[in-house]
C-alpha cells in the first residue's frame, strides 16, 4: 500500500531576501495532447491539478516570489512556447511537472530530471515520450535541433555550467520530500535531454509525479488527497530551494566584505582556507580494485578507512560549489547516496 502522509502547509507567509524571485511553473501536455493515459486518467489533468496547487502554495507562503504559468487551463502549448514564455519572463527557475508511464506496469515512483545526456534506456523512453508532442508541433523541424548533434552537445555542456549546479539542488530537494513527507518510492535525481529544458535559460527541472500505469499509484496521483500531498512536496522543496539560496548569497556577501576587510589589513587573500569539502560516494566493507567504475567518474579518489569499513570520496576542494557539483555527477552516475563532507583543518565535520 501507499504510505499517505498529510501534513499542514504554514500560515505565515516567509520574507525572503535573494536572487529567487521569479518561478515559471509548466503543467506539462494539455489540450490534444493528453501524454501519458492509464486506467481513465490523463496526464495532462494530473499535471495541470498539481502545478496550480504547487503555484497557489508559493503565492501565498512565498512573498517575494512571482509566478507565472505556461498554461493555466487544459490548453496546447508547444514546447518552445513554453520555454519562450520562461525566457521572456527572466525567470530565475523554471519547473515541469509531469506524470510518468511505462509499459511494465509494476514501475512506480517519483523522479526528477535535470538536462543531460540521457545515459541509460530507462531514462531515454521518458525522454521519447516527453519530447515525442514536437509531432503535433506544425513547423516543429525548425525550431528545435536534433539534441545529439555537435552543436546541440555544445550549447548542452554551456546550459549545464550555468544552471546544473542549482537545478540538481533543488532536484535533490524534490526527490526528498517526496520521499520523506509524501512517502512515495523515489528514483532519484536524473539527467537527460528534454526539449523543453533545453530551450530555457535558467536553472530547470522535469518532475515526474509518478507511474499512471501502475494502479495504486495512479489512484493516487488522480485522487485530490494525493495531488496535494504531491503539491505541498514540491512548494516545501521549492520553499528550502529559496531560503538557502538566500542564505547563501548572505553568506557570500559577508565573505566577500571581510575578504575585503582583512586584504586591506593584513593582505589575507583568503579568509577560510582551513576548510575544505569532499562528496562521499559510498561507504564499503571490501577493498576498492583499481578499475572500480567509480574511476571512470572521478579521476582522483580518496579512502578514509575505519576499522573495516571503507569510506570512498572525491579529491579534496576549496570550493564548497564545486563540490556540489560533483554531488550532481555523482548522482547522474547512480551514486544517488553521495552527500557533501566538511573537513575544518583536515578533520572531519
Amino acid at each position: 500500500m501507499l504510505k499517505v502522509v498529510l501534513f499542514h502547509v504554514l500560515s505565515t507567509p516567509f520574507i525572503l531576501s535573494g536572487q529567487i524571485q521569479h518561478v515559471v511553473l509548466d503543467a506539462g501536455h494539455g489540450g490534444k495532447d493528453p501524454g501519458a493515459v492509464a486506467f481513465n486518467t490523463q496526464e495532462k489533468d494530473v499535471a495541470l491539478s498539481v502545478t496550480l496547487k504547487v503555484g497557489k502554495l508559493i503565492e501565498k507562503h512565498l512573498s517575494t516570489v512571482e509566478v507565472s504559468y505556461t498554461r493555466e487551463t487544459d490548453k496546447f502549448v508547444e514546447l518552445f512556447q513554453r520555454a519562450k514564455i520562461a525566457n521572456s519572463k527572466e525567470a530565475d527557475f523554471f519547473i515541469s511537472i509531469h506524470a510518468n508511464a511505462a509499459s511494465n506496469e509494476s514501475a512506480r515512483g517519483t523522479e526528477t530530471f535535470v538536462l543531460g545526456l540521457h545515459r541509460n534506456d530507462a531514462n531515454l523512453e521518458v525522454v521519447r515520450r516527453e519530447n515525442a508532442v514536437i509531432s503535433l508541433e506544425g513547423g516543429y523541424e525548425q525550431e528545435y535541433v536534433d539534441i545529439t548533434s555537435p552543436e546541440a552537445q555544445i550549447l548542452l555542456e554551456l546550459h549545464q555550467q550555468n544552471y546544473l549546479d542549482q537545478s540538481i539542488q533543488l532536484a535533490s530537494l524534490v526527490e526528498k520530500r517526496f520521499f520523506n513527507h509524501a512517502g512515495l518510492k523515489s528514483r532519484g535525481v536524473k539527467q537527460a535531454g528534454f526539449l523543453v529544458l533545453y530551450k530555457t535559460s535558467m536553472p530547470s527541472v522535469l518532475i515526474e509525479l509518478g507511474f499512471l500505469t501502475h494502479r495504486e499509484e495512479c489512484v493516487f496521483l488522480a485522487s485530490e488527497t494525493g495531488q496535494n500531498i504531491l503539491a505541498e512536496s514540491i512548494f516545501f522543496a521549492f520553499r528550502d530551494f529559496v531560503e538557502k539560496n538566500a542564505s547563501d548569497n548572505n553568506e557570500r556577501a559577508i565573505d566577500h566584505n571581510t575578504k575585503k576587510e582583512n586584504e586591506r589589513m593584513d593582505n589575507t587573500t583568503s579568509i577560510d582556507s582551513s576548510t575544505t569539502y569532499k562528496v562521499q560516494l559510498f561507504a564499503t566493507g571490501k577493498e576498492l580494485p583499481d578499475n572500480h567504475a567509480v574511476y571512470s567518474i572521478f579521476n582522483s579518489i580518496t579512502i578514509e578507512t575505519i576499522g573495516s569499513l571503507s569510506r570512498v570520496l572525491t579529491e579534496s576542494t576549496p570550493s564548497k560549489t564545486e563540490a556540489i557539483g560533483w554531488i550532481g555527477q555523482a548522482k547522474a552516475a547512480g551514486y544517488e547516496d553521495a552527500f557533501l563532507v566538511t573537513y575544518l583543518n583536515g578533520i572531519r565535520q
